[in-house]
């Protein structure tokens, strides 16, 4: 490939990997562990039944870690246990925001459980009123537990629940431009799937807000591997040569099927001239010497000068490949008199030089 489209493609590269980079969002808003000074406080919560209702429990070890117990009710129908987080001060709104996050990430470990319910409630404006039960907007997504680690929640993937939305005998569309800077309670649930009496465990190492950078990721792979079918598709036009003979011709005018014969034969006899050119083919065949550019332009799609060198570096593939001659004494015989010249232009055009081409093709 020439040189001209590896700076090009690299300089497409190195751009687009900077426009995607800046583009990126690291900030994240840690809810847990808690910062110190931080009003955030946790909470257990349950039904609300006069007695016999499930069990729940947590504890922070010595690691920061939230160890989340629980035992469901056998007296209820749909028993439940959460553990709440919920921002307590006097003196600033009490509000967590997630305006400017996308998703909610919480690393967690669950003895059992293998779905877990996650909810958020938000403040509505021309809703929730103080003293109002339910009035919290409840948003609520599972996650579908497959092992230690951190589970990612798009913002996107929080709906409001059935069950809310029929209590309160209200319709999804009612509740429209949701304000997530107003999040009043994050609350992560017991799995219901155990059934009632069973025991369990979710241990809890952090929560907090991010935002998700995987359509940044997929446009700047996407990117890098149509610039690399780009890059391919050149290298190969590049790659692609003009045959042409490197043996001595005898010219013969008279029987000469075409000028272009003519100009093709007169060079491969010739090429060896250090200073052969245009001008000299016009006094040998007669013709001028833009029909002879003309020519070589239409027929080889080269000029005088690339289509010299084309077949120079024929013969010079041919003389490393064939004889044991010194390398200086090919670029002599092929018409290059100047060696670091040489060098050059045969390293531009293969990539190698001339000596690593022979060593790699003994």
């Amino acid at each position: 490939m020439k040189k001209n489209y590896y700076i090009f493609f690299l300089t497409v590269f190195t751009v687009l990997s900077l426009v995607i980079y800046w583009s990126l969002d690291f900030e994240t808003k840690k809810l847990y562990p808690f910062d110190k000074g931080s009003q955030i406080q946790l909470g257990i919560s349950h039904e609300e039944i006069p007695s016999n209702w499930s069990e729940g429990s947590y504890a922070i070890d010595q690691d920061s870690i939230i160890r989340f117990k629980y035992t469901l009710s056998r007296a209820v129908q749909e028993p439940f246990v959460g553990l709440y987080l919920h921002r307590q001060d006097s003196t600033h709104d009490l509000f967590m925001d997630f305006s400017q996050f996308d998703q909610l990430s919480i690393y967690l470990r669950s003895e059992q459980g293998t779905r877990i319910p996650v909810f958020l409630t938000l403040d509505y404006k021309g809703y929730t009123k103080s003293g109002k039960a339910l009035s919290w907007l409840p948003l609520s997504a599972v996650i579908e537990y497959e092992g230690e680690g951190v589970y990612a929640i798009n913002k996107s993937d929080f709906e409001i629940p059935s069950w809310w939305l029929r209590l309160q005998q209200m319709k999804k569309e009612d509740f429209s431009a949701l304000d997530f800077s107003r999040v009043t309670y994050l609350v992560v649930n017991s799995c219901q799937a155990l059934g009632a009496g069973k025991r369990d465990e979710i241990q809890i190492r952090s929560i907090y807000f991010s935002n998700n950078n995987r359509y940044l990721y997929t446009t700047y792979a996407f990117s890098v591997l149509a610039i690399l079918i780009m890059m391919t598709l050149v290298y190969f036009i590049q790659k692609k040569k003009v045959l042409v003979p490197y043996q001595v011709h005898v010219i013969d005018q008279q029987n000469s099927h075409s000028k272009l014969d003519q100009i093709k034969s007169y060079m491969a006899q010739h090429y060896s001239n250090p200073e052969l050119s245009a001008q000299d083919l016009q006094q040998a065949i007669g013709v001028t010497e833009r029909e002879i550019g003309l020519l070589i332009k239409n027929n080889l799609d080269s000029s005088f000068k690339s289509y010299l060198n084309t077949i120079r570096l024929a013969e010079v593939k041919r003389l490393l490949l064939h004889t044991h001659k010194p390398v200086s004494d090919i670029a002599y015989l092929t018409g290059y008199n100047n060696i670091p010249h040489f060098n050059r232009v045969f390293k531009k055009e293969f990539d190698c030089t001339p000596k690593e081409f022979r060593e790699s093709n003994k």
